[in-house]
């Protein structure tokens, strides 16, 4: 049986703070200095805790159904949970831009694929008169599609998958993207038939893949005090070099360091083999990543708006910051509002027998 980890919450929550931050910076129009340039790096991050608990309910819950079925069901549970939450983000964000930008009504018709999460799927609208409303989701977007490729797979071949296929294919994405000279961290630019958010996906969540077969071994093993202050330190230090990374950047030829010490940071806080995870035993982070991630679909609109005004950067990054907070409040309250009318029998009525 599963146990949360609210460590893995914690820094959810912390990471998706950075990454707002980090968006701020094209509003730096007077050559200041900002905060985490580099922040989108931490985005691996995301992608490798997915996979990660994906072969966690792949290897502790017995599926007898076919692959397909079995496939969109966990996608559709994946996304249940937070679509409330990105329908009223985006709904909000249109409600900006069409008062703050004086954006037509009938134009925001060429976003419907971005709220379907279609975006990094192949259908692109960022190309268009008008941008995305909430580029943001290009995250969940190109994970949700990863997840088509991969959780199938790693359903019929388990182990075969984690230990042998997954290996190989982020030696061959590697490889691909070195080739290419892909810029990873430029998610919307489109390689050959992929764009390049989700072949980032595609690598990252295949090392966690793997993350979860090293996690599995290491709980085999009951560690000294001595070994577990090492792993403490080494997981510091991960951190230390991630935020410096962000904050300074990295050269194209270390470009999958990214990658790696965000693996072994992952396999470190998931083993519970360090002093650090046992700070962590309230519920707390669970919510608080939760609502990161709220704060995390509501700030882009809002850095739309703020580009049209002449601020500082410290003053555009408060107003950010702020106003995502007071809006991912309001939506929070608001989405629990419309799921309890939702569950209610009165409103099931209305639409089933």
């Amino acid at each position: 049986m599963y146990e949360r980890n609210y460590e893995i919450d914690f820094w959810k929550f912390i990471f998706s703070i950075v990454i707002v931050i980090y968006h701020a910076w094209s509003l730096n129009k007077f050559g200041e200095r900002v905060l985490f340039p580099y922040g989108c790096y931490i985005v691996d991050f995301f992608f490798i805790v997915s996979s990660y608990l994906m072969m966690v309910k792949i290897n502790t819950h017995e599926n007898n159904e076919d692959l397909g079925s079995s496939t969109w069901k966990f996608i559709i549970a994946k996304l249940k949970p937070i679509f409330i939450y990105i329908i009223l983000s985006f709904f909000v964000g249109c409600l900006f831009e069409y008062i703050f930008l004086k954006r037509p009504l009938v134009s925001f018709m060429t976003n419907i694929f971005e709220l379907l999460q279609m975006q990094m799927n192949g259908v692109l609208t960022s190309g268009q008169i008008y941008a995305n409303v909430n580029r943001a989701e290009w995250y969940i977007s190109s994970m949700l599609f990863v997840f088509l490729i991969i959780y199938p797979l790693a359903c019929k071949y388990k182990k075969t998958y984690s230990k042998i296929i997954a290996p190989i294919f982020v030696f061959l994405t590697c490889s691909f993207i070195i080739y290419n000279n892909i810029g990873i961290y430029a998610p919307f630019e489109l390689q050959y038939l992929f764009i390049n958010g989700t072949i980032r996906a595609f690598l990252s969540m295949n090392i966690g893949v793997i993350a979860y077969e090293i996690v599995e071994i290491l709980k085999k093993f009951s560690f000294k005090k001595l070994s577990k202050l090492i792993f403490t330190i080494v997981e510091i230090g991960i951190v230390y070099v991630l935020f410096h990374f962000m904050e300074y950047g990295i050269g194209e030829q270390s470009i999958f360091l990214i990658q790696f010490l965000t693996a072994i940071l992952v396999i470190i806080i998931f083993s519970k083999i360090s002093f650090i995870n046992h700070l962590f035993k309230h519920s707390i982070w669970q919510k608080l990543s939760k609502f990161g991630f709220i704060m995390y679909l509501n700030h882009m609109y809002i850095r739309n708006v703020l580009a049209i005004y002449n601020f500082s950067y410290n003053k555009n990054l408060i107003i950010l910051i702020s106003t995502s907070l007071i809006i991912s409040i309001i939506t929070s309250l608001l989405a629990i509002f419309i799921q309890k009318i939702i569950q209610s029998s009165k409103f099931k009525k209305l639409f089933l027998n």
